[in-house]
């Protein structure tokens, strides 16, 4: 029985390929990937990525879907379509605890196993009311979703930078009353919120990788002053960063790429950290 990845970026950028379909991903989305998929990932950028990366058991898949969509999931041979799903800041916190815990040689393995299927069961939800059609069926608006992960590339080369919706528009071939309607329409939220979103999920993950410094933090990820950054996380995640990083401070020691078994048997260690 195949298992499905959920891959969460927490660095860099991962462009997925399937076929003619191209989805770019970085630190504001989870890749799922369907168990006998054929996926080929490419790395556009030289400064190497990280991410953390759940499996799960096909079984366990089906029996998520099962509560939200009973139909689909005896339907489907393949129950999560290739999707890439824009996670939202507590989904992010949620994913460093279970980093923390993964570290952490004291923590029982069950809460490690429920924590993770929690996250999951979240993201098959977001999933379903996104991709809730079969695999082979083709996208919609094809040229849309173009311009949309273009835009998506654009700003994950280079997260800090300030660029306007005209700036956009024009890298990417569109005008900027369709750009705007465009992204929203295809990702669920303006393009100025995609960007915060990706900056802080950017900074989540150096604060749980162990920096101290985070106007330096702040800075880098193109945020107007130290309060600027602060205001904006504390919006975002319902506490400063400095309450987060004593939250997962011990996340510090675990590794680059990170993998969880949730469900069914391991083809690795259960937790690699």
């Amino acid at each position: 029985m195949p298992q499905h990845e959920f891959v969460f970026v927490r660095r860099g950028i991962f462009v997925t390929h399937v076929g003619r379909r191209r989805l770019t991903a970085d630190s504001n989305h989870v890749l799922c990937v369907s168990g006998g998929t054929p996926v080929r990932f490419s790395h556009p950028t030289d400064d190497g990525d990280t991410y953390t990366a759940i499996e799960v058991s096909h079984t366990a898949i089906r029996e998520v879907i099962a509560r939200y969509q009973p139909r689909l999931a005896d339907a489907l041979e393949c129950p999560v379509p290739l999707a890439s799903v824009v996670v939202t800041p507590p989904m992010l916190l949620q994913l460093h605890s279970l980093r923390a815990a993964s570290g952490d040689p004291g923590a029982e393995r069950l809460g490690i196993e429920e924590s993770a299927l929690g996250l999951i069961e979240a993201v098959v939800r977001m999933a379903q009311a996104v991709y809730g059609r079969s695999p082979k069926e083709p996208a919609p608006h094809r040229s849309s979703a173009d311009i949309v992960e273009s835009v998506k590339y654009v700003l994950a080369r280079n997260p800090a930078a300030a660029l306007s919706l005209t700036d956009l528009a024009q890298m990417v071939g569109a005008s900027p009353f369709r750009l705007a309607r465009l992204f929203r329409t295809e990702v669920g939220l303006p393009i100025h919120r995609y960007h915060l979103r990706l900056r802080l999920g950017l900074a989540v993950d150096r604060i749980a990788a162990g920096e101290e410094n985070l106007s330096a933090i702040g800075h880098d990820l193109g945020f107007a002053s130290h309060s600027h950054f602060t205001r904006a996380f504390r919006v975002a995640f319902g506490q400063p960063p400095s309450a987060v990083r004593r939250s997962i401070r011990g996340t510090r020691r675990a590794s680059r790429h990170t993998k969880v078994n949730a469900s069914g048997p391991a083809t690795f260690p259960a937790v690699s950290v």
